[in-house]
């Protein structure tokens, strides 16, 4: 199959994350009745995918795409990806510096490993409290709220 210009491909009506580096570009994809790989043409594996069925639309696995645009912050506008993104982490971006984008979008990175955008959206929120919070502000508030529940 062949990725959008987000990376994206399409697959019996629902959307499933490659890499950005895979966009406009053929993959292969094999399909389990409760997983979907995507592979490159050396048939290693780029991502992994719960199967999709039912109203669920889209798999999007993050990680590729931050530590991406963790180098080219500003590149993410014009990549498809940005609307992807919850409203919250769309506004906190527009508000961030350069410099101060690159880090957010490092640590989630970092913390998508680790954590749904759901939780990571919620520590958005309670660090952005007080007003525009930096990224050690948002880090600490995800650590409290993972570690504290």
């Amino acid at each position: 199959m062949k990725a959008d210009k987000s990376g994206l491909i399409h697959f019996e009506t629902k959307l499933y994350s490659t890499s950005p580096r895979f966009a406009q570009k053929k993959v292969l994809i094999e399909v389990l009745y409760n997983e979907v790989r995507i592979l490159d043409e050396a048939y290693q594996c780029i991502v992994r995918h719960p199967r999709l069925y039912g109203n669920q639309t889209k798999s999007m696995i993050w990680q590729p795409y931050l530590k991406l645009v963790a180098k080219r912050p500003r590149a993410i506008k014009y990549s498809g990806v940005y609307d992807q993104l919850p409203d919250e982490w769309q506004q906190y971006l527009k508000m961030c510096k350069e410099a101060e984008q690159k880090t957010a979008f490092s640590l989630l990175a970092e913390l998508m490993t680790h954590a749904s955008f759901d939780e990571l959206t919620e520590a958005l929120r309670m660090a952005s409290a007080m007003g525009h919070p930096s990224v050690e502000q948002i880090k600490q508030a995800f650590r409290a709220r993972k570690f504290n529940q």
